[in-house]
């Protein structure tokens, strides 16, 4: 396993335990779930914090003679792919949420609070979970192209 592959591997663990943690803290757990919440805080905060260390580590390694990467053409082939899919995610689900809004005060503020649920805080949590998700499209996509070999 490459170094680089190393990396998006933290990327998507730590991605996923903070996107896993927003989701928890705003939305909270299904009913009958309540119970494992401390447990399952306590899990996210853990990941978030090992994902953070090896992260500082692989960082700090890559400024020493011994840890620092060359980025080859395949390297930079696969960082463009993940790149690249990610930018068609962030575009559409922006395209779609302009829409959404859109669509929601077209139809006047009553309709859009109970039917499309267009309120600022709904399309702030909106944009912070877009923002995770195209995190791992992009980390998704690198360590598909790292495991078929591309």
């Amino acid at each position: 396993m490459s170094k680089q592959e190393l990396y998006a591997w933290v990327s998507l663990a730590s991605t996923l335990a903070i996107l896993g943690l927003y989701l928890m803290m705003v939305w909270g757990l299904p009913e009958g779930m309540e119970s494992y919440t401390a447990g399952m805080i306590d899990i996210f905060i853990k990941v978030i914090v090992i994902a953070f260390v090896v992260e500082l580590l692989l960082g700090l390694s890559k400024h020493t003679k011994a840890g620092r990467i060359d980025k080859d053409e395949r390297d930079i082939l696969i960082e463009g792919k993940g790149f690249r899919n990610a930018y068609y995610f962030v575009m559409v689900a922006i395209s779609m949420m302009a829409a959404h809004l859109f669509i929601s005060n077209l139809f006047g503020e009553e309709i859009a609070m109970n039917v499309y649920r267009a309120t600022p805080s709904m399309t702030l949590h909106a944009l912070l979970i877009l923002f995770l998700l195209t995190s791992l499209t992009k980390t998704l996509t690198q360590l598909y192209c790292y495991r078929q070999g591309t």
